[in-house]
């Protein structure tokens, strides 16, 4: 769920939604007295939501792009309305019209959080009022550092003109409001109560996204010049078929088809490689099945390699092929046939102490201390104290400098390879107990530890961010169907 709901937020948060009551749509305006804010784009019965709203929208999907765009024939010194090729991303659109349609969708997401958030009654606290004073003065400031009059100036440049400092205000304060339902709706899936048998049928009904193989392979390439006919082509693919038939033949088991492709990698080197080295470039582990589509030989491998008939050492011959009808072959060796990740997490939390990486020498060496210093001071802090997970959590919140210190400093269902090795080596050591503490140090500093407990088997986390996931979906699709926009093309052409 975490994808999304970020991808939301941060529409949300970086993008200054605005509101306003408009009359009617008019003619677009010239010179700098173009003032979006009179062209209704589209009304709920709590909001209306103005050209001003949509620009900001529409011109932040292609400030998002910008790093690129020029890659794929924008001109960046001209508006969207002013581009004339067809867009990149999706021939069948204009430039406009891709990311137009971006930001129905996206507008249509925020007017009905604000929305349901007016309904239930929320509202801007004046310590969040303060907040965007404070904001608004800073951003005035900002655009007179960067040498334009006033914070329209600044608008215009990162965006498009016709916004005023008032809209722009009102924008803050209706992003403000959609993102605190977030919130509410976040935390009340949180609360919801999972258990085993809900994810098992959740699983089961998403197999494809948790069942996965584990399997060696190596690839057999044609070998043919450059000026090759079709038929020296073919004959190199027919050769490449047999090599591949004859390592099957002659590798009958897993270790043997391993210990053949490392005599083969090593073949004409003086410092043989490792074999384990050159077999993490052979071996996939829990593999998931690829999207559907491909051709039918990818289809009919997928089918085999997923097959409950799987069993490990069973092999498979793949022909696959490039767009430009080029063709080679693989071999393929069950090692684990489809199975669920079924590891038991971990769930700790810790206190961070932060090392600038970016220092050397002397000044390296006194962060470092310093950051253990102290550390040692606050961990001693904690063992003159009661030595609960409370407490633990209340010294997180007043030192940790890692970005969950208002929870506490805790991870939960932390799975092998979410974390740095020495923080994951120290939460997996088998005798690991409920309230073990200690100081480790990574790369970036050094951390308080305190575990917790055993987390969920991966499997069941898994399932579980796939189904809050699907909850939070469902749960936006129905506000945006509970407050619907119907949007004004004629006053969308308003927007420069």
């Amino acid at each position: 769920m975490k994808t999304k709901i970020i991808a939301f937020i941060l529409a949300v948060i970086t993008i200054f939604t605005l509101v306003s009551c408009g009359e009617d749509n008019k003619k677009k305006e010239n010179g700098n007295t173009l003032d979006l804010s009179k062209y209704i784009v589209a009304k709920t019965d709590k909001i209306t939501v103005d050209a001003a709203i949509y620009a900001f929208f529409l011109y932040d999907y292609v400030g998002n792009y910008s790093y690129y765009l020029s890659w794929y024939g924008y001109d960046t010194t001209k508006s969207l309305t002013e581009q004339t090729s067809k867009c990149a991303f999706d021939e069948t659109k204009t430039w406009f019209e891709y990311f137009d349609e971006m930001t129905r969708t996206t507008v249509s997401q925020c007017i009905a959080f604000a929305s349901a958030a007016m309904e239930a009654g929320m509202s801007l606290s004046d310590e969040d009022k303060a907040d965007l004073d404070e904001y608004m003065k800073q951003t005035e400031e900002e655009a007179f550092k960067q040498g334009y009059d006033g914070i329209e100036g600044l608008i215009a440049n990162y965006y498009v003109k016709g916004i005023t400092e008032e809209s722009f205000r009102a924008c803050m304060e209706l992003q403000q409001l959609a993102y605190m339902y977030v919130e509410k709706l976040l935390e009340e899936i949180d609360n919801v109560d999972y258990d085993t048998t809900t994810l098992e049928s959740f699983v089961n009904d998403h197999k494809d996204e948790f069942y996965g193989i584990d399997y060696v392979h190596y690839t057999f390439f044609p070998v043919y010049d450059k000026e090759a006919t079709d038929e020296e082509k073919k004959a190199a693919y027919a050769d490449a078929k047999k090599r591949a038939e004859d390592f099957l033949k002659a590798n009958t088991d897993i270790e043997s088809i391993k210990n053949a492709i490392v005599e083969i990698e090593n073949e004409g080197e003086e410092e043989p490689y490792d074999p384990e080295v050159i077999l993490e470039d052979y071996i996939e582990i829990h593999e998931l099945p690829a999207a559907d589509g491909g051709n039918e030989n990818d289809k009919a491998y997928r089918e085999w390699a997923f097959s409950s008939d799987r069993k490990a050492g069973d092999t498979y011959l793949r022909e696959h092929e490039y767009t430009d009808g080029d063709v080679y072959y693989s071999v393929n060796c069950i090692i684990k046939p489809a199975y669920i990740e079924d590891t038991v997490t971990k769930t700790a939390r810790h206190i961070f102490f932060e090392v600038d990486s970016k220092l050397t020498g002397d000044e390296l060496e006194a962060a470092a201390k310093a950051a253990y210093d102290k550390a040692q001071e606050v961990y001693e802090t904690y063992k003159s104290g009661e030595m609960t997970s409370e407490s633990f959590a209340a010294l997180a919140k007043e030192h940790s400098q890692d970005s969950n210190k208002d929870q506490g400093g805790i991870y939960e269902n932390i799975a092998i390879g979410d974390m740095v090795s020495e923080f994951e080596n120290w939460i997996y050591d088998p005798a690991r107990k409920h309230a073990d503490t200690d100081i480790i140090k990574t790369q970036y500093g050094y951390h308080i530890m305190f575990f917790e407990h055993d987390g969920l088997k991966l499997w069941e986390s898994q399932a579980l961010d796939m189904y809050k996931d699907d909850l939070y979906t469902k749960a936006s699709d129905d506000l945006v169907a509970k407050y619907p926009l119907t949007f004004d093309s004629e006053a969308i052409k308003n927007i420069p």
